[in-house]
């Protein structure tokens, strides 16, 4: 399985009170990889070899595990099976043949609340 991202959008509402008006949206991830991943093809993807490598991508703020599990795709991101990429509180990996997005997320109050996670891809 191999996916590609172009570019992704992950927006987490987090929902503190007794309705959904009173919802805040906040935007955990907004990134655009066809500006810098543009080396390679989706046919051939170039790896990277050490994290080193995505680093320089001007990506900051982001790790990747394995680094030979992710390279560029001609303007998309690459991320082989066992891999991953994450950044802050947010992790992006291949699972079963779609995406795995793992959250995590920290409620204001414990007795109430809701994450809610919408994914826009373009």
């Amino acid at each position: 399985m191999r996916i590609f991202l172009r570019s992704a959008t992950i927006v987490a509402t987090i929902v503190l009170g007794y309705g959904f008006a009173e919802a805040e949206t906040s935007v955990l991830l907004d990134v655009d990889f066809s500006e810098k991943c543009t080396a390679g093809s989706e046919n051939a993807p170039q790896m990277f070899k050490y994290s080193s490598e995505f680093s320089q991508l001007g990506l900051t703020g982001w790790s990747i595990s394995p680094a030979t599990g992710v390279g560029q795709a001609g303007g998309s991101l690459y991320i082989n099976d066992g891999a991953s990429v994450r950044t802050g509180n947010l992790s992006i990996s291949p699972a079963n043949g779609g995406v795995k997005v793992t959250l995590v997320v920290k409620l204001n109050k414990t007795d109430m609340g809701m994450a809610q996670l919408q994914w826009v891809t373009q």
